[in-house]
C-alpha cells in the first residue's frame, strides 16, 4: 500500500511540473529569450523593421562582390565576411581600420572617402546607410 502512494505522489508531481512548463512555454513571447526559436519569416520582418526605423537597408554581396560608398555611408556587416576596398573608420571600437582588412560583425563603420567600401570574401549581409552601387 505504501508503494502505491509513493507511485501516486511522485506521479502527481510530474503531471504538476509539465503543466508549468506547458503553460510557461506558451505564454512567452515568440523570440525572447524564454522562447528562442525563430522562423525565417520573423528574422526577415524584423530587418524590415530595422530598415524602416533606421534608414539602413539590407544588402546581400555574394563571394567577390563589392559595395562602394560615397563618403559620409555608415556600413554595418551582420553576417558572413567582408574586407575593405579602402581606409574606413570603425566607430565602434574608434580606430582607423586600413585597406583590405577584415571587417568586425556588427560593427559601426563610416566610409571617410568616395569609392570606399567592403568585399565580401563570403556570402554576407550588410547594413548600408548613404549612397552606394555594387560591382
Amino acid at each position: 500500500m505504501m508503494k502505491k502512494r509513493w507511485f501516486i505522489a511522485v506521479f502527481a508531481v510530474i503531471i504538476i511540473f509539465s503543466a508549468g512548463m506547458m503553460v510557461g512555454a506558451a505564454s512567452s513571447d515568440p523570440g525572447s529569450n524564454a522562447d528562442p526559436l525563430v522562423t525565417k519569416s520573423y528574422v526577415d520582418q524584423k530587418l524590415q523593421d530595422v530598415e524602416k526605423e533606421s534608414g539602413y537597408k539590407s544588402v546581400t554581396l555574394s563571394k567577390g562582390r563589392k559595395l562602394v560608398c560615397d563618403s559620409g555611408a555608415m556600413v554595418i556587416v551582420i553576417s558572413g565576411k567582408a574586407k575593405t576596398t579602402g581606409a574606413m573608420s570603425d566607430v565602434t571600437d574608434g580606430i582607423s581600420l586600413a585597406s583590405g582588412k577584415a571587417v568586425s560583425i556588427n560593427h559601426n563603420y563610416l566610409v571617410t572617402k568616395n569609392g570606399t567600401g567592403v568585399k565580401a570574401s563570403k556570402s554576407c549581409k550588410v547594413f548600408v546607410m548613404g549612397g552606394y552601387s555594387l560591382k
